[in-house]
């Protein structure tokens, strides 16, 4: 389709390009060049141009300036009988602009950059190739100035095992997808022109792709069906520190405050992907890990008076390594996998020494002023950079994380199925502190307290006591993918991706709240009602399992913190916002639990509360008496009064007058034996 006129465009192997008007059902252009079946063909997205590719190994690309023209303002005649002809002739309203060749074989799938003037293209030669074409804005008139634009092909990009099927530029990202009946789709860096990513599908071979116009969504067919899929966590990164937060998407970095969120953009030339977010606030200095390049850091140095005014980054120092951390105040290392050794750097990124490490370590971690720690695939080494010795070692399985405790006195070696702890003290004695084994199959675990896991299993969650060695609890669930506890830690809510499971310290189940679309976030407010997000509201859930919309969204947000009335969160942009929500509901329906009746009053007389569905919810939970002061109709109150047993005098009176204004004897009667 094209993105401004009723024209679609079709490739055919009678060997033309069409350009069909779908409103007249009428095709207004024939474009013919290619001797070969014709396997594909696009508008550009802005200009006035057509690609397409085919199997002749060439790719084309069509100049339909003219043909525009001619649809805006109609010609005369001669281009009307020229219309007629096209079919015949092929047409002067469609030009050949430039004629790429260079692949070797048929040429499946050309595609234009959305905002460069780039091509890209795959073939049965296993290639994918850029190209670059230019014009010269003097000579606007290539048929008859063609010396004055020219395209070239840039670079090519192999490593698909068979005939490349379709590709395409991602719409918001420096790169290239591409997917091939060797049953692979590759992601290519467009700036390095190399392989970012790769996935397989075993059993099918793939045909086409398409990106989703808006989200961050990509669809690729096979034989046997189709897969949508992204690219990147849409989640973003961050730490809080303090009343501070730093998170990093889509190459910037910002920081902002949780108190008015505000933030500032960073460095555009944020490394893809960060796989660690660190922050020093002695320096005020940030670490950033990633995969990019086989592992690299980046280094940003954070103006302290310039916070939220949008400027750029003081000073951005990066380089190659597979792990980076801080080991001093004003120092950190950086881990040389090819020669197993660490360079010491200062924050002008200098090195100012080289160790060699006592162990083929994969990853390094801090352990203390000097220290590190060193893993392997089977042992993890602390080691002195000052005096170059081994500190400590010890025999585990392999360590996915590395946990200190505040005092630095003791740490925690993370595992796939088991926790290893151990003091400082002792690791320079190699002695081990304690080894617990998980109380079931667990594939992930979260903080529960001190001295206190949460181990999270298929179908259940378990609360594991590392000293005792004991199970304090233990609930079947959904499989729960996030964890959030309370502000004092006596409540606990289980995230799944259609569930909430609302549950106290030690997993008594309270209550279980489903949704029929995904939940996104959430976080607890102060008085101990759990807020959360799903695609398209921010919901409540009250300790007995109650709960209704607070208001609904435009596009999906993740909440970071809930204070007051004030909701903390950030969107897919990576944006800190702040959200003001009318908490007068849920906090109306709290104090009701907790019967703290001296506030519903006050909140009766001084807020706007009112409605049919405030009534019907009184009446379910059986608050009568609160239900009157909402009531002004008299029949209905009167009925309240009398189910709630409260009735007065006057209100006796009151519904007696109504009852002998009416004409309705039966009427009368049916009051008269409510009365008594």
């Amino acid at each position: 389709f094209h993105h401004e006129y009723p024209w679609i465009v079709s490739a055919s192997d009678d060997q033309t390009i069409r350009i069909w008007n779908w409103q007249s059902r009428t095709c207004i252009s024939v474009l013919t060049g290619h001797n070969h079946y014709v396997m594909c063909a696009s508008f550009h997205p802005k200009e006035d141009l057509v690609v397409s590719a085919s199997l002749d190994q060439t790719v084309r690309v069509w100049d339909i300036g003219a043909l525009r023209k001619k649809t805006v303002s109609p010609a005369d005649e001669i281009l009307r009988l020229s219309q007629m002809n096209t079919d015949l002739f092929g047409g002067v309203d469609a030009v050949v602009k430039y004629v790429l060749e260079g692949h070797d074989r048929g040429v499946n799938w050309a595609a234009f950059h959305p905002s460069l003037p780039l091509i890209v293209s795959g073939a049965d030669d296993r290639q994918v190739k850029l190209w670059r074409m230019n014009g010269n804005p003097f000579f606007p008139f290539p048929l008859y100035y063609p010396y004055n634009t020219k395209a070239w092909e840039v670079d090519s990009l192999r490593g698909h095992m068979n005939n490349v099927s379709c590709v395409m530029f991602h719409a918001k990202q420096d790169i290239i997808v591409s997917n091939s009946e060797d049953r692979s789709i590759r992601v290519w860096d467009v700036t390095k022109r190399t392989g970012v990513q790769t996935f397989r599908h075993e059993h099918d071979q793939f045909w086409i792709l398409a990106s989703h116009p808006e989200m961050n969504l990509l669809a690729a067919g096979h034989d046997s069906g189709m897969i949508v899929f992204k690219l990147e966590r849409e989640r973003p990164a961050f730490e809080v520190s303090g009343n501070s937060l730093f998170f990093t998407k889509d190459r910037f970095f910002s920081k902002g405050y949780t108190s008015n969120a505000n933030s500032r953009p960073g460095s555009t030339s944020l490394n893809q992907s960060p796989r660690t977010l660190s922050y020093s606030p002695t320096e005020n200095v940030v670490l950033i890990c990633s995969d990019v390049d086989g592992g690299s850091y980046e280094l940003y140095f954070i103006p302290k008076d310039s916070i939220g005014r949008g400027d750029s980054l003081q000073e951005t120092k990066r380089g190659p390594g597979g792990s980076a951390v801080f080991v001093a105040r004003n120092r950190f290392a950086v881990l040389e996998k090819s020669n197993n050794q660490v360079l010491v750097k200062n924050l002008k990124n200098e090195i100012v020494k080289k160790s060699a490490l006592p162990i083929a370590a994969d990853a390094i971690f801090y352990a203390g002023t000097g220290n590190l720690l060193c893993r392997a695939e089977d042992r993890v080494v602390i080691f002195d950079l000052q005096q170059r010795l081994v500190l400590g070692e010890l025999q585990t399985p392999f360590v996915k994380y590395v946990v200190w405790s505040h005092d630095m006195e003791n740490v925690a070696l993370l595992s796939k199925h088991a926790i290893i702890i151990a003091s400082k003290k002792l690791n320079l004695k190699n002695e081990i502190v304690k080894k617990s084994a998980l109380p079931i199959a667990a594939d992930a675990i979260f903080y529960a307290g001190t001295g206190n896991l949460l181990c999270r299993a298929e179908d259940r969650v378990v609360i594991f006591d590392l000293q005792q060695r004991l199970v304090l609890g233990e609930l079947q669930t959904p499989f729960v993918k996030y964890v959030v506890w309370s502000h004092d830690m006596e409540n606990v809510a289980l995230l799944s991706k259609h569930a909430i499971i609302i549950a106290s310290k030690k997993l008594v189940h309270q209550c279980t709240l489903h949704e029929t679309i995904r939940v996104k976030s959430g976080a607890w407010e102060d008085n101990g009602v759990f807020i959360y997000t799903t695609l398209n509201h921010i919901k409540y859930c009250l300790p007995n399992g109650d709960s209704g919309i607070i208001r609904t969204l435009d596009v999906p947000i993740y909440i970071t913190k809930v204070s007051g009335n004030t909701i903390f969160c950030l969107d897919r942009d990576g944006k800190n916002r702040s959200i003001v929500i009318d908490a007068t509901e849920y906090i109306f329906k709290l104090f009701l639990l907790k019967k703290r009746y001296d506030h519903v009053m006050s909140m009766i007389r001084n807020s706007q509360l009112c409605g049919e569905a405030v009534i019907a919810y009184l009446q379910q939970k059986g608050f009568l008496d609160v239900a009157l002061h909402f009531v002004k109709d008299e029949r209905t109150r009167f009925n309240l009064a009398i189910e709630s047993g409260n009735i007065n005098r006057g209100q006796l009176c009151t519904f007696c007058d109504l009852a002998v204004v009416g004409s309705d004897a039966s009427g009368l009667l049916c009051s008269a034996s409510q009365i008594r």
